[in-house]
């Protein structure tokens, strides 16, 4: 039988608000890092915003691996206001 402990919407919901901004905080030293070291001179803040957005995809299918339904149908909201939010955000930028 399987650990059911980390399925629950509650879960996924925790995971899809702190991981995202936990990579974001890393993606933003990782940059100031090579900006230290000369090898890239500016870096946007869009695309960071965006790559942090992205790592969501790493817990979502470490929850999708062990079938943990519940945890990754928790995920989807905090993803969707993030991405809602990056949207509004950089609207001005987007050539709807």
């Amino acid at each position: 039988m399987r650990d059911r402990r980390f399925d629950h919407i509650g879960i996924g919901i925790a995971v899809g608000f702190l991981f995202p901004v936990i990579c974001y905080g890393i993606i933003l030293a990782l940059i100031e890092l090579l900006d230290r070291m000369d090898i890239i001179e500016y870096f946007n803040p869009r695309t960071a915003h965006l790559l942090a957005l992205c790592t969501a995809i790493i817990p979502f299918q470490w929850f999708k691996r062990r079938r943990y339904d519940q945890s990754m149908r928790g995920m989807i909201f905090p993803i969707m206001l993030y991405a809602a939010y990056w949207l509004w955000t950089y609207r001005h930028l987007l050539s709807f």
